[in-house]
């Protein structure tokens, strides 16, 4: 973070940077076959790079990392954006 000089940039410019990558992801996650998406993955290193981790022994899916990724994001919204 600190290399890329994000508290130099203006907090508009790096909302809408987040919400775009996000938007593009999407869009990206949206045309993944579901034949892929559910396919079982036995190698697999999310019990480092997922939210909810994994452990390296189990058997995932593309679709588990996506899930993640997507309740991640939420966590984070939830953390800025006020609650009902």
């Amino acid at each position: 973070m600190r290399v890329q000089g994000y508290n130099q940039e203006p907090w508009q410019q790096l909302v809408q940077l987040w919400k775009l990558y996000n938007l593009h992801l999407v869009h990206l996650m949206s045309l993944v076959p579901e034949q892929t998406r559910t396919k079982p993955r036995t190698t697999q290193n999310l019990d480092q790079i997922a939210w909810k981790t994994v452990a390296r022994s189990e058997t995932v899916t593309l679709d588990y990392f996506m899930r993640d990724y997507v309740a991640h994001l939420k966590h984070h919204l939830g953390q800025i954006l006020p609650s009902d």
